[in-house]
């Protein structure tokens, strides 16, 4: 891999993979600013900003926007997460300046017209109101609610009607305003000469003005106690989510709990999907997830499955849990897992499209930009880390969610 790493004068941090024969230029201009910087009566901003990106900006109305979209063959979204918002390119090699150029100009001076914005926000409260009748995102709701409490991870990303019902031209510039003083990235990855990239690059943003001196906020830290939740819903199967309050980002153990993860579901399958469903047919899905955030994590294991097998998904949830704090995995499934995890994570790294959303997150979270030193700290966790970490993280504080059918006895303690 020929990695370069540039701060250019404006303070732009720029990372540049060049990708010898590459016909596609890929690129992602963030900010290190999002949904967690939002306060509580501006849930939902970070995403309707971003959803906005192509509304017209400062250079080009909406029209000419969608022009040199069609014109030179752009491929590109408003992209955010809880700590950065921007946009993602990705464009035939041969107009790489024309859509750097036009990504520029999108994030830094969005208009948000007060009837565009009126659209906007109709369009995503309606969106907010379809997810109420989706038992998933109902449920993660109510999880990360129990969760994070107050914190802006509880909240879904599209926010609730009352707060985009106030965001105005004038106080969503004000907001954006603020949000562009944090930190520049760029994560590029193409066939180009690095020494004319670099110098395209300073002329570009050197008219930068203001960013790079937002503060970084300070970890907030937190630990739930252990919360069990049966909330009567009109669904009619039962939908469950039991998770853990896990390390920030860029702790070590993180790598444990990634292994613990895909030990227990993976794509193939998984410890968790073979006991539950293939062999027990307790549940018609199940699926578990982490989230290494900055401030904390989480673990999730969700599933779906009929009212009556609540009681023995409990039951058996509990020994496999118990299992991996209590005993070290077998030697010939420590194996096949090593193995799974090499494989699937070579074939992860492999479209090149998705190197620039790895370099976001290194950048963002502080770690490194190795993917394959990243790939070797994983796949050096040993039986021993594997069960040292389960107890660690396992035995403590847990959150339990289910929605149940209504008429079913709802506890919540």
């Amino acid at each position: 891999m020929q990695l370069h790493q540039w701060t250019l004068s404006s303070g732009v941090q720029v990372v540049f993979e060049h990708a010898p024969q590459a016909q596609i230029t890929s690129f992602d201009l963030i900010v290190g600013s999002g949904q967690a910087t939002e306060a509580p009566g501006q849930k939902g901003w970070t995403h309707l900003i971003t959803s906005m990106y192509d509304r017209g900006c400062r250079q080009y109305n909406e029209e000419q926007i969608q022009k040199q979209v069609y014109t030179y063959q752009i491929d590109y979204d408003g992209i955010m997460g809880n700590h950065f918002l921007g946009l993602e390119f990705q464009v035939p090699q041969a107009y790489w300046q024309k859509a750097l150029t036009l990504c520029k100009a999108m994030l830094i001076h969005p208009l948000f017209e007060s009837n565009k914005l009126a659209q906007e926000v109709q369009v995503i409260t309606q969106e907010i109101t379809k997810l109420q009748n989706d038992p998933g995102e109902v449920l993660a709701l109510a999880f990360f609610k129990q969760m994070f409490e107050d914190h802006p991870y509880a909240h879904h990303a599209w926010g609730d009607a009352s707060s985009l019902l106030q965001a105005t031209t004038e106080n969503l510039r004000v907001f954006y305003t603020d949000a562009l003083r944090g930190q520049w990235y760029l994560n590029i990855v193409g066939d180009h000469d690095p020494e004319a990239l670099r110098s395209f690059l300073e002329d570009l943003f050197t008219d930068i003005v203001g960013a790079h001196t937002k503060q970084e906020h300070k970890a907030v830290l937190f630990t739930p106690t252990r919360k069990q939740m049966r909330i009567p819903s009109d669904f009619h199967k039962l939908y469950g989510a039991l998770g853990f309050p896990l390390c920030e980002v860029a702790h070590q153990d993180r790598f444990a709990l990634e292994w613990i993860r895909q030990y227990w579901v993976h794509a193939l399958g998984g410890r968790l999907f073979e006991r539950i469903r293939e062999e027990l047919g307790l549940v018609y899905d199940i699926d578990c997830s982490n989230s290494f955030l900055r401030d904390a994590g989480c673990m999730l294991i969700s599933y779906a499955a009929d009212m009556q097998a609540e009681a023995e998904i409990d039951q058996v949830l509990q020994q496999e849990i118990q299992n991996i704090c209590q005993q070290k995995i077998p030697s010939d499934v420590y194996i096949r897992m090593q193995k799974y995890i090499r494989g699937s994570a070579q074939i992860e790294w492999d479209p090149v499209s998705n190197h620039v959303d790895y370099y976001n997150q290194a950048k963002l979270y502080q770690t490194t930009l190795d993917y394959q030193q990243e790939l070797e700290q994983l796949l050096a966790v040993t039986r021993e880390d594997i069960q040292t970490t389960a107890q660690k993280y396992f035995t403590q504080n847990f959150v339990d969610v289910k929605l149940v059918t209504k008429g079913e006895s709802s506890i919540t303690y």
